[in-house]
């Protein structure tokens, strides 16, 4: 008996999952942001744009976040993120002008105002309340990155990290193109850049360094020379070779001294990485890595190391003294201001009124080049004890991590632990994180220390 045609079913188009679009999401913004995010206070309109590529990743991540039990992990961190935004909040909220009058350090604001006849009112803590504001902004794309990636499973993570390495390599090509093209070229696209190096897409070149330095760790993720797998690891083996060769060479032809004191724990660190992340095998990846730090970095040393001990041989830096003095002068003035602090993006009116005249000079200090007392002072005892406990969760997790047996989930907290730790240190004489770029990338490595035991089992299920 034939059987009257009945047309094929249809399959359902499979739906987009969340995880999906919270990938694509983050690829736009750390990319917007890597791009961008380069300088610290020359590119406001870039800043603008960046933070409003963030805003869809941030609701979306914030709905995804709230419509589920929320990891273990991530609620120290997050308690942790919602502690800076409440803190620039609080540095915003009004105060009667007599009140504000006798905040700590807020004395000498108060007779100008007077003397230049203000009208009193009602005034922020801060005493540049739209700089705050300016700075409460710039928290919103890195804490979409670090929201949104703690939330992914391994796997995703672990792909996410090609983005800081394809944009590294993109810096790289455009710093050798400017140092071709000379101190006049175009291709320096922000204003007050250092001219006489491969800035890539950064003004500064510490900044470019640590873009470079932060790189490195990321890369050894992908070395795996699996000898059941061969075909599989040629190219992330080569990829890896690729972007360490070309990264040693870039750090000393940029002449940071911060890039060039952080290239050695960067690279030793790296390597720990690929130790730990190889069973059995007889540590060839270790060897072969090894053996080609050493060889490309005798190269670059033999040919480049004259510029680099020219720029440590130099005068301090800012004519009107070097950094320790800097430093000192922070922290004292600091404690005028305790406890609620100056007010966030207030250190340059604020330290130029407390500088020594005896160190002043033509130019100026733009930050303190230590960022732990640059937050001191603009944001009082809250700010450092949100700093002391962000220091506590990124030591224990980090321990945790290394402690752990290698899995993927336990390398890239690893890999994310030494990308935290080298920017910690080098914000000691810096100020990286005030980037964008770098903030973002801090975000991301914060975000690959959380546990995410929830992601892998709904990954795996």
């Amino acid at each position: 008996m034939n059987m009257p045609w009945q047309p094929p079913k249809r399959r359902p188009m499979g739906r987009i999952s969340g995880e999906t679009i919270l990938t694509v999401l983050i690829v736009v913004v750390m990319t917007v942001a890597i791009l961008l995010g380069g300088a610290t206070r020359y590119n406001l309109n870039q800043m603008i744009i960046i933070e409003l590529v963030s805003l869809p990743l941030l609701a979306y991540s914030i709905w995804r976040l709230t419509s589920r039990t929320l990891p273990a992990g991530m609620r120290y961190p997050l308690i942790l993120l919602a502690g800076a935004f409440a803190i620039l909040v609080i540095q915003l909220i009004p105060l009667p002008d007599g009140l504000w009058a006798r905040l700590p350090g807020h004395a000498p604001a108060a007779e100008v105002r007077r003397l230049a006849g203000v009208a009193s009112g009602w005034s922020p803590i801060s005493l540049l309340p739209a700089e705050t504001l300016s700075h409460l902004l710039a928290l919103l794309p890195p804490a979409a990155v670090f929201i949104a990636v703690a939330m992914l499973p391994s796997d995703r993570k672990r792909w996410l990290t090609v983005i800081p390495l394809a944009l590294a390599v993109v810096s790289i090509m455009l710093g050798m193109a400017q140092v071709a093209a000379g101190p006049d070229s175009n291709l320096y696209f922000v204003e007050n850049s250092n001219t006489d190096s491969a800035v890539g897409l950064f003004v500064n070149r510490n900044h470019q360094a640590a873009l470079l330095v932060t790189s490195l760790p990321l890369a050894a993720l992908w070395l795996n020379l699996d000898r059941h797998q061969r075909r599989k690891t040629l190219v992330p083996v080569a990829f890896v070779i690729g972007i360490f060769t070309m990264e040693i060479v870039a750090l000393v032809v940029v002449k940071s001294r911060a890039g060039v004191l952080l290239m050695l724990p960067a690279l030793v660190a790296s390597l720990l990485l690929v130790w730990r992340n190889e069973r059995g095998e007889g540590r060839r990846g270790t060897t072969l890595l090894a053996g080609v730090i050493a060889v490309v970095a005798l190269v670059a040393v033999a040919f480049g190391i004259g510029p680099v001990l020219d720029r440590f041989a130099g005068a301090s830096d800012i004519e009107s003294g070097g950094r320790l003095p800097t430093a000192i002068t922070t922290a004292r003035t600091a404690l005028e201001y305790l406890p609620f602090g100056s007010g966030s993006g207030t250190f340059v009116p604020v330290f130029a009124g407390h500088e020594n005249i005896d160190q002043m000079g033509p130019k100026f200090w733009n930050h303190a080049h230590n960022e732990f007392l640059e937050i001191f002072l603009e944001t009082g005892l809250l700010g450092l004890l949100a700093l002391v406990g962000f220091l506590v969760w990124v030591v224990r997790r980090g321990l945790s991590a290394w402690a752990e047996p290698s899995s993927k989930r336990a390398n890239l907290a690893c890999a994310g632990s030494i990308v935290v730790a080298l920017l910690l240190l080098h914000s000691t004489i810096d100020y990286p994180l005030r980037t964008l770029s770098m903030a973002v990338i801090f975000a991301f490595a914060c975000a690959l220390m959380v546990r995410s035991d929830e992601a892998d089992h709904r990954s795996r299920r």
